[in-house]
């Protein structure tokens, strides 16, 4: 008899956003559709109207990243509006609007290189450093927020990205009736925590100009697949909020805090206004009459998309790296991700990592990264794994690191009892902290040791670093697991250095070789594994008393008492003239066997014994348990079988 082979479940509840691939287009072409209207209404039998008009300041302007391919209106283009004109109007409802269609493109302004902080002339660009209704830069609370986050930082980008990701990580978007309604102010939300898209772009920009970079509001339309926002609009296509930022030399630079996109906006972004403050409005009215009231109605907003472009290959590139590919119940892992950045200009990206509802992400996910021109950096999330699932089952947990842009990347671990545990201590020794370190590509470490040893013997580890860059690294702290020194590295330069390690407890181990300096950071880690001799204890359950012709139960419990499973086991149970067999090609965890003889053999005292044969090292291992129990008949002739059967089970 064999027990049940061990079943692999799949746990695949696992869900990430996705953006119809639009983001990775290079160009989009929409047909744009903005209708309002207004109404007039006489208060008096007298009431007449000369004229009345309707200012539509939401207008798509031209750009490198945006234009006007058609037109479709009767109001009359003037520079940044539609002006809608009616001569001696009759009472009721006016309609006014457009139909646009518009060409999207995949473009940004680039920064390509240090633009130094505190800016030396914004001349022509004053007027976006002072404050305004909705964004007062002048409260107190805000200036003293954005001098915390800009100290001691010399490069604008890097401080504006501080900025941006501060409030990113510390507003909360929330869709209610105090930031839906009405727009709030800067301060009220840094007060509060919570906005929308307006809100968390008036703080953005309020902080700006608290430190003297010109910044601006953008309103527009744009793609969005947030649950809240679908749930309130029932469309992907709503208005939207975002800002843009000053840089000399450069321009208008894009920040979109509720998506997360610093540096740039994507495809999906309908330019429609810009401006100082988020009350600026969309529609204005003029009427000259006599005892008339104008009423007016909330612009309607459609968005079609007409044609997508052609597929843009993302510059921020992704890798995953597992730390272990089969880890214990209860185990915690390291999930790294490498980001390379492909440009030469700053790149900013948002990074989440998508696992199972079962696996725990330590600490924060969502992580927010800044990379300078051809960057290279290291992230890290620690997960843990439960402990109450069922242990004779083996888990595969898939995951995904994804950015804002849904450019992902995936990968898996499993998990099985008897397979390594990793706890917090030594995961968390083995990751990188999320600084401003570079992760060093260049840097090569390779190690040469044995990946199996005894307990107590010696390990040697034999490790090259060598630097396959084109720069020489100076003042670089070596350390092979505890040993340090620190060391140069001209450009193409290998260095080879030994250290032996002696572990005495079986299981796996981990040897850690880091590397760094006050610019960059490499942690490599090597495991192997100490091995014992493959070992189980056997426990033989029996009730203290069976009644002459009930079956007698038998519970058999082995358990693994080494660290390396025992193989090719074989149980034997024997007694009552009956011998039964179980098979096992492995033992990872505590296994129970329910057994049962038949009760026609019982005499009145009956012994079991019951052993388990298995592979140690190629020998054979052995163990033997005997437990006894008691016969009880109530008849004579039960009695004088059991006397029967007693003498048998002697001779036997």
């Amino acid at each position: 008899m064999k027990p049940l082979p061990i079943v692999i479940i799949f746990i695949l509840s696992l869900t990430v956003v996705s953006a119809q691939n639009l983001y990775q287009q290079d160009s989009l072409e929409l047909e744009l559709d903005i209708q309002g209207s207004l109404i007039l209404t006489a208060q008096s039998s007298s009431a007449d109207v000369k004229q009345a008009s309707a200012q539509l300041w939401l207008f798509p302007q031209d750009s490198f990243r945006q234009k006007t391919i058609s037109l479709d209106t009767d109001g009359e283009v003037q520079k940044n509006s539609l002006l809608f004109y009616w001569k001696n109007p009759e009472f009721g409802r006016k309609e006014y609007g457009y139909t646009a269609k518009i060409k999207t493109f995949n473009e940004k302004n680039k920064v390509t290189k240090k633009i130094t902080y505190p800016l030396p002339d914004i001349q022509g660009y004053e007027q976006y450093t002072l404050p305004t209704g909705k964004i007062d830069s002048d409260n107190p609370e805000i200036i003293a927020k954005a001098r915390e986050l800009a100290e001691g930082e010399e490069d604008l980008f890097k401080l504006v990205f501080n900025l941006a990701s501060w409030i990113s990580e510390n507003v909360n978007y929330d869709l209610n009736e105090l930031t839906t309604n009405t727009a709030q102010k800067a301060s009220w939300v840094l007060e509060n925590r919570e906005g929308v898209c307006d809100e968390m772009t008036s703080l953005f920009v309020a902080m700006a100009r608290s430190l003297g970079i010109p910044a601006r509001f953008v309103s527009g339309i744009s793609y969005t697949e947030n649950q809240e926002v679908l749930q309130a609009l029932g469309k992907n296509w709503a208005g939207h909020g975002w800002a843009e930022v000053y840089f000399p030399e450069i321009g208008w630079v894009s920040f979109d805090i509720a998506f997360d996109e610093f540096g740039y906006v994507d495809v999906t972004h309908i330019k429609l206004r810009e401006g100082l403050d988020p009350d600026d409005p969309a529609t204005t009215f003029e009427w000259l009459a006599n005892d008339v009231d104008l009423t007016s109605q909330e612009l309607n907003e459609e968005v079609k998309i007409l044609n997508q472009g052609q597929f843009v290959p993302e510059t921020i590139q992704l890798e995953m790296d597992i730390l272990a590919q089969d880890v214990d119940f209860g185990s915690y892992n390291l999930i790294k991700g490498i980001v390379k950045n492909e440009e030469n200009s700053y790149a900013a990206t948002t990074l989440r990592l998508g696992v199972p509802e079962e696996i725990e992400v330590i600490n924060e996910n969502k992580k927010q990264l800044l990379l300078y021109p051809k960057e290279v950096r290291e992230l890290s999330w620690i997960v843990k794994v439960p402990e109450g699932l069922e242990k004779n089952y083996q888990y595969e947990f898939p995951l995904i690191l994804y950015s804002e842009k849904n450019i992902t990347v995936r990968d898996s671990f499993s998990v099985k009892e008897g397979n390594q545990f990793l706890s917090r201590e030594e995961v968390e020794a083995l990751s990188v902290s999320d600084g401003e370190k570079s992760y060093s590509q260049y840097i090569d470490i390779n190690c040469d040791y044995q990946r199996e040893q005894q307990p107590g013997k010696e390990n040697k580890f034999i490790c090259k670093i060598k630097n396959e860059g084109e720069i020489g690294l100076e003042g670089l702290s070596y350390c092979l697991g505890k040993e340090c020194e620190t060391i140069s590295l001209k450009a193409g330069e290998e260095k080879i250095r030994e250290t032996l390690i002696v572990e005495d407890k079986p299981g796996w181990h981990y040897f850690i070789v880091h590397v760094e300096n006050s610019e960059v950071e490499k942690k490599e880690s090597f495991s192997f594994i100490v091995v014992d001799s493959a070992n189980l204890s056997l426990k033989l359950l029996l009730p203290e008393e069976v009644q002459f012709g009930e079956e007698v139960p038998m519970t058999i419990v082995l358990k693994k008492t080494s660290f390396i499973p025992p193989r090719d086991i074989v149980i034997r149970l024997e007694g009552l003239g009956i011998v039964q067999t179980i098979e096992m090609e492995e033992l990872s965890t505590e296994q129970e066997f329910k057994v049962t003889f038949p009760g026609e053999n019982i005499g009145f005292k009956n012994t079991i014994i019951a052993s388990a044969t298995w592979r140690s090292d190629s020998i054979e291992q052995k163990i033997e348990k005997k437990n006894s129990f008691a016969g009880k008949g109530n008849e004579l002739s039960q009695k004088m079988k059991m006397m029967l059967n007693s003498i048998l089970n002697l001779l036997r």
